[in-house]
C-alpha cells in the first residue's frame, strides 16, 4: 500500500492508455423503458439481475426487459420515487428516498415503507456490513436491525456516504468532517479542516465512497478524487487527467476490475485509471450514440457487476454499461483517434513476416496492427514513404521478394519495396497491354514457380519483375471476367474464382483449364458468383459463394458438396472461410459467423448479440494468424478470437422464472392468488380445472450477449423429450386435461452445452370434482 501512495503522489504526467481492445458502451434509457433518463444509483441483486435507482422510479433489468417500480405511500410536497441510493440484501431492496426509508420484496414484488425509522427523514445513504444495514440521512446515521433502528451519531448531522475500514471500523461523511467510528457510532478519529485542508473549502462535498479489489477506499467529491492511505492515516490527491477543470475534479462515483484499473465517473465523462502504469482515457459524449462514447457525459453512479460488466448511471443518458466478453470474440473498430481501424469496412488481411496484421479497408487505407504491442500505424494517401493513390483497398500480399503489393479499386496495383522504401504505383494505360488490364484489383497471388497473377476486374494479368510490366494471360478465356480470388493447389494447379463466371482451374505444365460452372444440362457449382478460396490442413479447396453457400472440392470425384441454409449456414453468401487447429471451419456471412464440425456436419451460428462488430461480414476478408488467432473483417470493423476461447465451456448464467400467465394475464401474487409469491420463488402450482392455459416466461441474464441464449424445455405428463427453441423465452400450454405437471427448462450456449443449472416447476390441474379427503 506504501508503494502504491509512493507510486500515485510522484506521477507528474499522464500518458493517453491503450487499454487493448477499444470500450464499447451499450445503452439503456426511457427507449427501452427505463421509467428515467437520471440514474442515482446501481446495484445487483443474489440473481443477477440489475437494480436501478432513477430520478422518478426504481427500475430492474434481466437483460430482456425493464420492470418500472413507484412507491405510492407518500406526503403531499414530497417526491419518494427520486431515489437517492439503493441496497441489496438477500431477498429485499432497500430504497433511500427523501421520504423515507422503503423496502421492495422480492418474493411478493411489493414496495412498503420501513417501519424501522419511526421519522419520514430524507434518506442520503445506504451500507451493509455482515447482517446489519446502516442509513445515511438528514439527521444522522441509524442503524437497523428488523424492524428497529438506533440513531448511532449526532442529530442533525447529514450523513452522505459510509465505507468499512475493518471489521470494526467504517468511514463515513458526517456534516462537514469525516469521521472513522466503530459499529456502535462512537468516533475513534476526526478528520477536518486542520486535518484534511479540503474540508475548509466551503462547498466541499463526498458524493461517494468507494473500496476497491485490494481494500483501498476511494472518496469522490466535487473537489477530485481521494485514495485513503489507511498507514498514513491521510488522504492522497489522485489526479488522473492532464487537463483539470471544475468538471474533470467533480467525481461523482468509482469503481474498479479486480485488476488495477479504475473507472472514475466525472461532470467530464468516464476516465479509466491504470494504478500500475499511471495511464488514463477520457470517454466524453457522442451526440450520434457512437458506441465509442457515452450519450451523456454526466456520470453520477458506477458499478460493477458479477459478470466483469461495467454500468454507469448518467444524469440525461440513462445507463451506459461496457459489458464483459464471455464468447472471447474481441473486436478492433474504426477510430479518429488512432487506437483503431482507418476505415470501417474490412477487406483482405495479411501478416507480415514480424507478426503484423495487414488490415485493408474499403474507406479509409491500410491500418498496421501489432498485437504484441497493441498499437496502429497506418498507409494512406496522405503517409510516407509508403502511400494510396486511392483508401479502397481490396487485396494485400507478400511476394516474399521482399515487396508487398496493394490492390485498389479505381487505383490500381501498388508496390512497397520494403528495401529501397518506395512506394510504386501501376495503372492502365488505355493501348497498352503491357500495363495492367484494370485498375480494380482484387486479387494478388505469387504462386510456387514465383508467378505473380494479378485479378482484376478485366481478366488476368502476370507481372515480369524485370521489365516492370505486365502480360495480358489467356484473354480469349478470361476477357473482361471479374477476377476475385487466387490460390495454388496442392498439385501446382492455378485456381481462379470468378464473381460472375463460376471457378477456373489452370494447369501450368499443360496449359489446359477446366471450368467449373453453375450453368448448363450438368452444373457442379450452386453459384457462378464464387468471391473466396481457402486451403485447409489436408489440403482440401473451400469455396465462398454469393447465394450458393459454400463448396467442397473433392480431388478425387473432381466434384463439389455444396453446404447451404439447408445444412445448417446461417445465410447462403460466404464470404471467408478458415479452419481452426481443431479442425473446425469457421464461415462469415451476412447472418453472422458459423462454426461448422466436420465430424457431426453440424454448424454452430453466431450473431452480433455475442459481440461480433456486425452481422454482415466482407468480401474475402479473413485471416489465420501465426499464432492461431482468427481474423475476420465486416462493413464495421473486424472481429478477432483464439478458436479454443469459443469453444471453451462458458460460465453458468443465472436463470430465473420471470413471469406466470392466466389466459394471457399476468397473475400479481397475493395469499388469494394461484401465485402467494412470484413465479421464481414458487415451487409448486395449482390450477382448477377451468385455468388450464398457462404461459411461463423464464429469463437466463446474459448482460454480454443479451438475447443470444438459446433454450430447452418440456412438460414431464404431458411430453416425453425436451423442445429446443433457440431463443424464445415463454411457452404457452393450452387446455391440459386434469393432472400432475413438472415443467423444466434449461439454457443453452449457441453450441447446445449448458448455460444454466436446470429450474422446473410442479404443476398441478385440478378435476373438475374432487372427492373428498
Amino acid at each position: 500500500m506504501k508503494f502504491l501512495v509512493l507510486l500515485l503522489l510522484s506521477m507528474l504526467y499522464f500518458v493517453a492508455a491503450n487499454h487493448g481492445q477499444s470500450v464499447q458502451f451499450r445503452k439503456l434509457t426511457s427507449n427501452q423503458g427505463l421509467s428515467h433518463n437520471t440514474v442515482y444509483a446501481i446495484s445487483q441483486d443474489e440473481k443477477g439481475q440489475m437494480w436501478f435507482a432513477t430520478r422518478e422510479g426504481l427500475n430492474r433489468y434481466d437483460s430482456y426487459q425493464i420492470k418500472n417500480y413507484y412507491i405510492k405511500d407518500s406526503l403531499p410536497g414530497v417526491s419518494p420515487d427520486k431515489i437517492a441510493a439503493i441496497l441489496c440484501k438477500k431477498d429485499s431492496i432497500y430504497i433511500a428516498t427523501e421520504d423515507g426509508l422503503y423496502i421492495y420484496d422480492q418474493k411478493t414484488d411489493q414496495i412498503a415503507r420501513s417501519q424501522a425509522l419511526l421519522a419520514r427523514l430524507s434518506v442520503l445513504c445506504l451500507f451493509k456490513s455482515a447482517a446489519n444495514v446502516y442509513v445515511g440521512t438528514t439527521n444522522g446515521l441509524f442503524k437497523l436491525a428488523g424492524n428497529t433502528s438506533r440513531l448511532i451519531s449526532p442529530k442533525n448531522s447529514a450523513v452522505r456516504a459510509m465505507e468499512q475500514l475493518s471489521p470494526d471500523r467504517f468511514l463515513i461523511s458526517i456534516g462537514n468532517k469525516l469521521e472513522i467510528i466503530d459499529k456502535e457510532g462512537k468516533v475513534w478519529k476526526t478528520f477536518d479542516a486542520h486535518t484534511f485542508a479540503p474540508l475548509a473549502v466551503g462547498n466541499f462535498d463526498v458524493f461517494n465512497m468507494y473500496k476497491d479489489g485490494r481494500g483501498f477506499i476511494w472518496l469522490c467529491t466535487n473537489h477530485g478524487l481521494y485514495y485513503f492511505d489507511n498507514d498514513r492515516q491521510a488522504f492522497v490527491r489522485l489526479h488522473f487527467s492532464h487537463a483539470e477543470s471544475r468538471e474533470v475534479n467533480t467525481v461523482r462515483a468509482i469503481t474498479s476490475t479486480d485488476k488495477d484499473l479504475l473507472y472514475i465517473g466525472t461532470e467530464n465523462g468516464l476516465y479509466t485509471y491504470q494504478l500500475s502504469t499511471g495511464k488514463s482515457e477520457n470517454y466524453g459524449q457522442s451526440f450520434d450514440n457512437s458506441p465509442k462514447k457515452l450519450n451523456d457525459k454526466a456520470v453520477y453512479s458506477a458499478f460493477l457487476a458479477k459478470d466483469g460488466s461495467i454500468w454507469l448511471g448518467t444524469y440525461f443518458g440513462g445507463i451506459n454499461y461496457i459489458p464483459s466478453n464471455t464468447y472471447a470474440f474481441e473486436r478492433i473498430m474504426a477510430q479518429d483517434n488512432g487506437k483503431g481501424l482507418s476505415g470501417k469496412a474490412v477487406s483482405q488481411m495479411m501478416e507480415d513476416s514480424n507478426r503484423n496484421i495487414w488490415i485493408g479497408t474499403e474507406d479509409g487505407g491500410i491500418t498496421i496492427y501489432n498485437p504484441l504491442k497493441d498499437s496502429y500505424s497506418y498507409i494512406n494517401k496522405t503517409t510516407s514513404p509508403f502511400y494510396l493513390s486511392i483508401n479502397n483497398v481490396h487485396a494485400i500480399h507478400a511476394d516474399g521478394y521482399g515487396n508487398i503489393w496493394v490492390g485498389t479499386f479505381l487505383g490500381g496495383l501498388h508496390k512497397f519495396d520494403l528495401k529501397t522504401q518506395q512506394t510504386t504505383i501501376y495503372t492502365n494505360k488505355p493501348g497498352d497491354t503491357n500495363s495492367l488490364s484494370s485498375d480494380n484489383v482484387y486479387a494478388i497471388y505469387r504462386d510456387s514457380r514465383g508467378t505473380l497473377w494479378i485479378g482484376n476486374q478485366a481478366g488476368v494479368n502476370i507481372f515480369n519483375y524485370q521489365t516492370g510490366n505486365f502480360s495480358r494471360f489467356r484473354p480469349e478465356v478470361f476477357g473482361n471476367k471479374f477476377i476475385y480470388d487466387i490460390t495454388e493447389d496442392k498439385n501446382g494447379d492455378i485456381w481462379f474464382c470468378t464473381r460472375f463466371a463460376g471457378i477456373y482451374r489452370y494447369n501450368p505444365i499443360g496449359g489446359s483449364f477446366n471450368h467449373y460452372s453453375a450453368d448448363g444440362p450438368n452444373p457442379v457449382l450452386t453459384s457462378n458468383q464464387v468471391i473466396s478460396l481457402y486451403q485447409d490442413s489436408k489440403q482440401d479447396l473451400w469455396f465462398g459463394s454469393l447465394g450458393g453457400g459454400v463448396m467442397l472440392f473433392d480431388f478425387k470425384s473432381d466434384t463439389f458438396k455444396s453446404f447451404t441454409t439447408a445444412d445448417g449456414l446461417p445465410n447462403n453468401n460466404v464470404y471467408g472461410i478458415l479452419e481452426d487447429g481443431a479442425g473446425y471451419m469457421w464461415l462469415t456471412t451476412n447472418r453472422g459467423l458459423s462454426k461448422y464440425d466436420p465430424a457431426t456436419a453440424h454448424f454452430t451460428n453466431y450473431n452480433n448479440k455475442y459481440g461480433l462488430p456486425s452481422n454482415q461480414f466482407n468480401f474475402k476478408s479473413y485471416l489465420k494468424s501465426s499464432e492461431g488467432s482468427l481474423y475476420f473483417g465486416s462493413i464495421n470493423g473486424l472481429c478477432f478470437f483464439h478458436p479454443e476461447k469459443i469453444a471453451a465451456k462458458h460460465p453458468l448464467v443465472p436463470l430465473i422464472f420471470t413471469d406466470f400467465q392466466l389466459f394471457n394475464k399476468t397473475v400479481i401474487p397475493s395469499a388469494h392468488s394461484v401465485l402467494p409469491k412470484q413465479i421464481d420463488y414458487t415451487h409448486h402450482i395449482k390450477l382448477s380445472y377451468n385455468q388450464n392455459v398457462f404461459t411461463i416466461n423464464y429469463a437466463a441474464i446474459d448482460y454480454a450477449n443479451p438475447g443470444s441464449t438459446n433454450y430447452a424445455y418440456y412438460l414431464k405428463g404431458f411430453e416425453d423429450r425436451w423442445n429446443y427453441v433457440s431463443g424464445k423465452n415463454s411457452i404457452t400450454y393450452t387446455n391440459l386435461s386434469p393432472g400432475n405437471y413438472t415443467f423444466y427448462v434449461m439454457a443453452l450456449t449457441a453450441d447446445g452445452a449448458p448455460q444454466s443449472v436446470q429450474r422446473s416447476i410442479e404443476i398441478t390441474v385440478m378435476p373438475l370434482f374432487t372427492r373428498p379427503s
